[in-house]
């Protein structure tokens, strides 16, 4: 039980450093290196519908 409680620490923290990585470096990013119009499109082709 201890090592699947390690398991599940370990995944947890992998899942915020990887959320705090796209908040932090690839939106911004992204922001700066797409237009008007592709940041459009991306929005339409994932919208859920």
């Amino acid at each position: 039980m201890k090592q699947d409680a390690t398991l599940v620490k370990q995944a947890y923290y992998t899942l915020v450093d990887h959320f705090s990585k796209e908040e932090n470096v690839l939106f911004p990013m992204a922001e700066r290196m797409l237009t008007e119009a592709e940041k459009q499109e991306l929005a339409e082709r994932i919208r859920i519908k």
